[in-house]
């Protein structure tokens, strides 16, 4: 009888132990989406910022005013080059430990 207790015990800590386990890593991939999202957002929005101002001729491309966010984790860089054939932009957003890149190329 104890034993038998004992058992059934151990078997339902066990499974105790790998529902929270699969619940962890849910909760892991949900931040990280939320974090992809936010960093490809960032991106986009320093994208189009340049954009506008390279064809706006509304500011200087090359330094563009910085963007603020409301979510101080999210941060973004930009790289463009200007040839004769070619704009293009490079963008990288970065929130939490995710980051992602977006590249735009306009040619003329």
């Amino acid at each position: 009888m104890l034993l038998t207790v004992m058992i059934l015990g151990g078997v339902m800590i066990g499974a105790s132990a790998i529902g929270s386990l699969l619940v962890r890593y849910q909760v892991r991939q949900v931040n990280d989406a939320l974090d992809s999202m936010q960093a490809l957002f960032v991106a986009d929005a320093a994208v189009e910022q340049i954009s506008y101002c390279f064809f706006r001729d509304a500011c200087d491309f090359e330094d563009p005013p910085p963007m603020t966010f409301e979510s101080g984790a999210v941060s973004y860089s930009t790289q463009t080059t200007l040839t004769e054939n070619a704009f293009t932009i490079l963008s990288q957003g970065v929130s939490g430990q995710t980051t992602r890149i977006l590249e735009a190329a306009f040619l003329r």
